[in-house]
């Protein structure tokens, strides 16, 4: 009988057992070959353990299906390619739409095509034709659905007719040479791998059978098998089918670790615990992706340095798009060589993203938002900086659209001017390439040719690979090397699939993302020795040393198989019904996942890790997988207790972290750590890894960051206490800050309006208050407003219809301002008034330690005057309300330090201070109100108000007399002149507090309030991320009493 079956218990049973057959071929019968067929994802590893097994060999050869069809039958056609189907699929659906009942709203798209022709070639596979599948069943909406589907199938067949062969019709050329090859009668056949086979690959056996010298299958199977095995009932089919087949039972028992294993994993048994110690099973519980990265990192370096090799440790993951970038860093981290069996898909290669982004910024007529992709790209071919400046200028000027020269920007630095000419000019030049608003497919690969012929982005593309290559070996540089080959065939496969066809810019772009999408380059490993990572179905290997699995959760490993296609398993069982066998559905998909995953464990020899995350990447909870429980059962420690799995393992070498984790761990069940943390060293380590759990951050040489200039300003002083972290980020540090855009921001609004007001006083002092009228506001409004900058906020239709507004907004303020003066015996007698070094009002200073004095700087916005009294007024388009508490946490120290630097330069008695709200948003009809406090003298408050000398009351300054006479303190307005003298008191002591902090180098994450609502910088700060942390707030009332004890006691 030429047709033998080997139930084995384990897949490297069944893989031992051929090797058994293969070591007793007789090497020099070459006239005899000897074919070895396994699924794609174990022909690597099946080609290099038959080598390793019989050595070099002329007659045994390692074979897929597909690949095997290609040596008996050879093409006559060119193969269609994933990219070139899914194009001819567009381009059927396109032809066929107003003929389709149930997917007539399903449109054509990448993503439809793609799916209506997995599914024609999963009835191809299953050898069901478009006349079978129309009288294939009675239900009325699946009737509706298989007759859109078989319509699309008999299209695709007469496209491809004669012209492409693509994988089922290569496998049903193989079918049909088979009976006919003179290579087949004298071959002898080996079959292993495999978890089932498809109705095609079953014909192609059962003729093997037929016709060959004999075939030889291996599978793992058994009685009381956990797992439907779907390769056991292919075999016993074709036997069948044929006459029969030996079957022979071989068993290849392992250690008793294995065999209990083995035992729990496949029969779910566990008679009795395999105990293993932990450096042989090792299960790690981690928090998330991240850690669980870094864990495993640590274990490996762990290993090698204790004598392993990386190549003998394999590593399977749920989902490596899940933690690509995390092994890609921590890896790197522990130097750790590394292979992440992957593909890299044309489409997201810089080049395509270049070509694509091109055509969109010529449809959006050079719209700078589709601008910046194109040259910010490589392949534009800019000095980074350059586009950096160009991109700031564009924004800060509003261009778009024209770019044949730039007309404003005129003050900007030269190195800015020039660097913007050098991109405009770059891009002009690349515009030149024209694209068409509709053309057909073949048009548009011309202008992709002369894109990349007239830009030379060929040789841009080797220079790329050149330059990654320089430094060590790279994945990317060997991807881009194939490239121009890649894209010259999706090219060339557009004109002959569709090339006829007429389509705008976004249609064919469609065409193009979904050729180059379909494009996958495979990276052969760098190093010899090497880790391996690849998903579970992407390779089998049966020479595991060391096993890592990462991501073993219930969901994810296996991953859950959605019933998402366009044929579900609902509906493939009513064709099962119906007579048609059609395999494989969704759920015997998850169900060989499963045994997948059990025969995976049972591979290594020497080591096992398994690792589990606790949440995942959206924050949602996740449990380990019920393949960690079995294992659980099964191996117990030494001394018999249960393997927990471990939240903070130390691997010891390269683990300084984990031994940190320990010691705040036994921190937290209250032993002492401080002699532990100190004899191990890890002081400065701790520090270092507490910096992301605490706000405490202290900077080396805070004094001369924070005051390299020597002066300081309360605006400053005041961010400080807001957050000091964000002082240390913004002006008082790294000096970062947002880009400048041609939009009204309201920071914006706020700076016209103070300077419109500044110039209206101006006038007011010079001619005085009768003579300035709406005019004069309006023509100072123009004026402030007549710049580069405000000529391209213009440009900006919003910006334009606020400025407007805003224009009008300037005017009630300059009245309100007016009608104020005309009301006071107060007058302006200075404008942005200027103290500090070389300033006309001297500098205070302070001391900051070790006795350095920072000079303090700043503009006052408006002091009035009458007789030897002043006010200082403050103009403020946000929040104009004094709180004491503010002036207690630090956030609103200006107006007090304001009257002291006054008051010290002039010798002048101070009467108050105050806030004028500059807007009513646009809304409020009457802002005249002023938010202050001023002393509770009757005398000076009518020389503030007349108001208050008729009435006995203001509402401008929110205060009225008693009916004793006194002034009210109910609006908490009015202030003693002690009180008025303490907060300026407070205030400076602040000051100086401050500063002392600063130049120690306070930088902590410790914001005020709701300091983080509005904060630029959220998005580089993780303070609202972590539990636990508390922003500062001041408990309790603050009052003018308190600020006075503080004030007076110096507290």
């Amino acid at each position: 009988m030429n047709f033998v079956v080997y139930k084995t218990n384990t897949l490297k049973a069944a893989k031992n057992r051929i090797e058994e057959l293969l070591k007793a071929v007789s090497r020099s019968d070459i006239d005899s070959p000897h074919i070895v067929i396994v699924p794609d994802r174990a022909s690597l590893a099946a080609e290099r353990s038959m080598l390793a097994a019989v050595g070099g060999s002329f007659n045994i050869q390692v074979f897929t299906f597909n690949r095997y069809a290609g040596l008996i039958a050879p093409e006559t056609l060119k193969p269609l390619s994933g990219q070139m189907a899914v194009l001819e699929m567009m381009k059927v659906i396109e032809q066929n739409a107003d003929r389709l009942v149930c997917f007539s709203g399903a449109g054509n798209t990448e993503g439809f095509a793609r799916k209506i022709y997995d599914v024609i070639s999963l009835l191809k596979y299953n050898r069901i034709s478009p006349e079978k599948l129309l009288c294939a069943c009675d239900d009325k909406a699946l009737s509706l659905k298989l007759k859109d589907i078989a319509l699309v199938y008999s299209a695709f067949q007469a496209s491809v007719e004669n012209r492409y062969l693509d994988s089922a019709d290569k496998l049903e050329t193989l079918l049909n040479a088979v009976g006919s090859s003179e290579q087949v009668k004298k071959s002898v056949y080996y079959i292993y791998d495999f978890d089932g086979l498809s109705v095609q690959e079953e014909a192609i056996v059962e003729s093997l059978v037929r016709y060959s010298r004999g075939v030889y299958a291996a599978c793992a199977a058994g009685a009381g098998y956990m797992y439907s095995n779907g390769f056991y009932a292919s075999l016993n089919r074709i036997a069948a089918k044929t006459g029969g087949c030996r079957e022979i039972n071989v068993r290849e028992d392992g250690s008793e670790v294995l065999s209990a294993r083995e035992k729990a994993l496949l029969f779910g048994t566990v008679d009795k615990p395999a105990p293993l110690p932990r450096e042989e099973f090792t299960l790690v519980s981690a928090a998330d992706a991240e850690e669980e990265v870094f864990f495993l990192a640590s274990y490996i370096d762990g290993y090698v340095r204790k004598g392993g090799r990386y190549r003998d440790v394999k590593v399977v993951v749920s989902d490596v798009d899940e933690y690509r970038n995390a092994i890609r860093r921590y890896f790197s981290l522990f130097d750790i060589p590394f292979y992440l069996d992957e593909k890299y898909s044309l489409d997201s290669h810089a080049l395509c993203r270049f070509i694509s982004d091109f055509f969109r910024m010529k449809r959006a007529d050079m719209r700078l938002d589709y601008v910046l992709p194109v040259v910010k790209n490589y392949f534009f071919g800019a000095e980074e900086k350059d586009v950096f400046l160009f991109e700031n200028f564009c924004l800060k000027y509003n261009f778009g659209y024209d770019f044949s020269r730039f007309d404003l920007g005129g003050d900007e630095p030269e190195e800015t001017r020039e660097a913007a000419e050098r991109v405009r000019e770059r891009l002009c030049r690349l515009s030149q390439t024209e694209v068409p608003a509709k053309a057909t497919v073949a048009q548009y690969v011309n202008v992709v040719r002369e894109l990349v012929r007239r830009n030379d982005l060929y040789g841009r593309l080797e220079e790329l690979a050149s330059r990654l290559e320089k430094n060590a070996p790279d994945y990317y540089a060997k991807f881009s090397v194939q490239v121009d080959e890649k894209l010259d065939s999706v090219l060339e496969e557009l004109v002959q699939t569709a090339g006829g066809l007429f389509a705008d810019v976004e249609k064919f772009l469609g065409f193009f993302s979904a050729a180059a999408s379909d494009v996958s380059v495979s990276i052969l490993p760098l190093y010899a020795d090497c880790v391996e990572l690849s998903n579970l179905d992407k390779s089998l290997r049966h020479d595991i040393k060391a096993l890592a699995v990462l991501g073993a959760n219930e969901g994810k490993l296996p991953a859950k198989r959605s019933d998402t296609a366009l044929l579900n398993d609902a509906n493939l069982a009513a064709l099962m019904k119906n007579g048609m066998r059609v395999a494989p559905d969704a759920a015997t998909l998850g169900k060989n996942d499963r045994q997948s995953v059990a025969m995976l464990l049972l591979e290594p020899e020497d080591r096992l890790y398994v690792s589990y995350r606790n949440t995942d990447s959206d924050g949602g909870g996740l449990k380990p997988s019920s393949f960690v429980r079995t294992l659980q059962k099964v191996h117990t420690r030494p001394d018999g207790s249960v393997a927990e799995a471990e939240r903070r393992p130390d691997f010891g070498v390269h683990s300084r972290r984990c031994a940190v984790y320990g010691a705040l761990e036994r921190g937290a069940c209250g032993l002492p750590t401080a002699d532990e943390i100190a004899a191990a060293g890890l002081a400065d380590e701790l520090k270092k890894f507490l910096c992301a759990y605490t706000p405490d951050i202290t900077l080396d040489n805070g004094r001369r960051l924070f005051f390299r200039s020597g002066a300081a300003s309360v605006t400053r002083i005041e961010e400080f206490y807001k957050c000091p972290f964000r002082h240390f980020l913004s002006k008082g540090g790294l000096m970062l800050k947002e880009r400048e855009e041609a939009r009204l921001k309201p920071t914006d609004l706020g700076s016209i309006i103070h300077d419109c007001l500044e110039k209206f006083v101006r006038f007011i002092m010079a001619h005085g208050a009768e003579s300035a009228d709406e005019s004069v506001m309006r023509r100072i409004f123009d004026g402030v407003t007549e710049g580069d900058r405000y000529k391209a906020v213009q440009r900006d239709r919003l910006s334009r219809h606020n400025l407007i507004r805003l224009r009008e907004e300037s005017v009630k303020t300059g009245m309100e301002i007016k009608a104020q003066l005309l009301d006071s015996e107060f007058f302006p007698v200075e404008c942005e008034a200027e103290f500090g070094p070389h300033a006309a009002f001297p500098a205070p200073s302070f001391n900051v330690g070790e006795g350095a004095e920072i000079r303090f700087r700043g503009k006052i916005d408006r002091i009035d005057r009458c007789r030897n009294k002043f006010i200082i007024i403050d103009y403020k388009r946000g929040q104009s309300v004094f709180k004491e508490k503010e002036l207690y946490a630090g956030v609103k120290l200006q107006l007090p330090v304001y009257l002291k630097v006054v008051r010290d330069a002039l010798g002048l008695e101070p009467a108050g201070f105050f806030y004028k709200k500059l807007s009513n948003d646009f809304v409020k009809s009457d802002f005249k109100e002023f938010g202050g406090r001023v002393v509770d003298d009757t005398e000076t408050l009518c020389e503030l108000d007349a108001a208050f000398r008729r009435s006995g009351a203001s509402s401008r300054l929110n205060v009225r007399l008693n009916k004793n006479g006194t002034v009210s303190r109910q609006s908490k307005t009015a202030l003693t002149r002690a009180q008025l003298d303490a907060y300026v008191n407070y205030a400076w002591r602040m000051i100086e507090q401050a500063g002392r902090e600063m130049a120690d180098g306070n930088a902590c994450q410790s914001p005020y309030e709701d300091a983080c609502e509005y904060c630029e910088f959220s998005a580089v700060c993780d303070f609202g991320d972590l539990s636990g942390r508390q922003v500062r707030c001041v408990n309790g009332a603050v009052t003018a009493e308190t600020l006075e004890n503080e004030g007076v006691n110096g507290q």
